[in-house]
């Protein structure tokens, strides 16, 4: 600070103080542009060139009202420097290159703001061009996939678990909270790592609709390998698409088992896609044994996988028995398999699985039963053209028959 002064005059101390706060609040002000334009290469040249003239002239004025009250001071000294114009007037004149840097410094932040929208705009530019690559990379791997699932095996079994959960209907999926809330079967079952249930229940019981829903609690924890099937007899048992048929249906859990986790294929699976020479998997897997080696070799892969396998309607399988004694040399040969079997009662599968845990549907589905037929009968027996006591009646005869859902 130039100004170091005695100053007499208390008139013109109090005006050189308020020019003194003035000018300091003209540096505060401008200290602010400074740490956005200095330091900025785009804008340091530029912002000199305005912002030079205006320091100089509060230098200037805080010279002019140092050397005015300092005269005497010079006098006594001999010194002859006067100021050649009033601290006033570099007042002024400072006050006036203020106000004018305000529009070209309003420019600079504008430029600035374009720069940042420029970079912005190129930052988003790099990543949709990265995002567009990843996503023609994730289909090109997604395309690879199906084409090797499907060559080992064309069941489609998430269709066939959206056909389920489609038929038991937006308004029923938060059902079946009896059997997931059970401590004692299905939490326990779940927290294993071998555990083995066999749901059971008579014809229209349910069962595939409660198969849905752990299908769909298991999806959701994204842990380990999920992999199921839903048998469903058929009459074109040649059909490689028929779930009753115990080959297509350990074909299904290999073409399952063959995508990891994360997307990709076990190496085995697409060195056997990469070597078929034409030949259809049925042509290289032809027996149930080879398929059930093959599962093997891609479980070696990746010893530590927990995987779960949920086969839902083992009374559906033409020969379960069969179906069941491979899965029971799969477990064997991996440390964490975890088995989930639904079927009528009748079906037994202590001789493979001594260790299961039976769980009857009976009447611990009664709830989820009456309200849906609850709702479905109060829904469609208007336009069936029955009455509202016929439609009672038709209820509580449902609820009986199923015996639970």
């Amino acid at each position: 600070m130039l100004v170091s002064f005695v100053m007499n005059d208390i008139t013109a101390m109090q005006s050189a103080t308020k020019g003194l706060k003035e000018v300091t609040n003209i540096l505060a002000n401008h200290s602010y542009a400074e740490r956005e334009f200095l330091v900025r290469e785009q804008t340091r040249s530029d912002f000199q060139e305005i912002i030079v003239p205006l320091y100089m002239s509060i230098l200037e004025y805080q010279a002019t009202v140092a050397l005015y009250f300092a005269k005497s001071t010079m006098a006594r000294l001999g010194i002859n420097l006067l100021p050649r114009r009033s601290w006033q007037d570099s007042l002024a004149t400072t006050k006036d290159l203020a106000y004018g840097c305000q529009r070209p410094l309003a420019d600079l932040s504008f430029r600035l703001i374009q720069l940042g929208f420029d970079q912005v705009e190129k930052s988003l530019s790099e990543g949709r061009q990265l995002l567009q690559r990843i996503v023609d990379g994730v289909t090109i791997d997604r395309g690879h996939r199906d084409k090797v699932q499907h060559w080992l095996s064309p069941v489609e079994p998430i269709q066939n678990h959206a056909l389920n959960r489609q038929m038991l209907g937006s308004s029923y999926k938060a059902s079946g909270r009896w059997f997931l809330e059970d401590s004692a079967t299905y939490l326990g079952w779940k927290a294993s790592s071998t555990g083995v249930i066999l749901l059971q229940g008579i014809v229209g019981s349910g069962k595939s609709a409660l198969t849905s829903i752990v299908v769909e609690d298991l999806l959701r924890l994204e842990v380990g390998r999920v992999c199921f099937v839903y048998c469903t007899a058929s009459s074109s048992d040649a059909s490689d698409h028929n779930t009753s048929a115990t080959l297509n249906i350990l074909r299904s859990l290999l073409a399952q088992l063959a995508v990891w986790p994360d997307g990709s294929i076990s190496p085995r699976a697409q060195a056997a896609y990469e070597h078929r020479s034409g030949l259809s998997s049925r042509g290289l897997l032809s027996d149930s044994s080879s398929v059930v080696s093959f599962i093997q070799s891609i479980l070696e892969e990746r010893p530590d996988d927990q995987i779960t396998l949920i086969l839902d309607a083992l009374d559906e399988c033409l020969n379960y028995d069969e179906l069941l004694q491979h899965v029971a040399e799969l477990r064997k040969t991996h440390s964490s398999i975890r088995l989930f079997f639904s079927a009528r009662f009748g079906v037994t599968i202590a001789s493979h699985f001594p260790d299961r845990v039976k769980v009857p549907i009976g009447t611990r589905n009664t709830v989820d039963i009456r309200n849906f037929v609850e709702r479905e009968v109060s829904q469609r027996h208007e336009r069936v053209g029955f009455s509202s006591d016929q439609a009672e009646r038709l209820k509580q005869a449902l609820i009986r028959l199923a015996d639970g859902m």
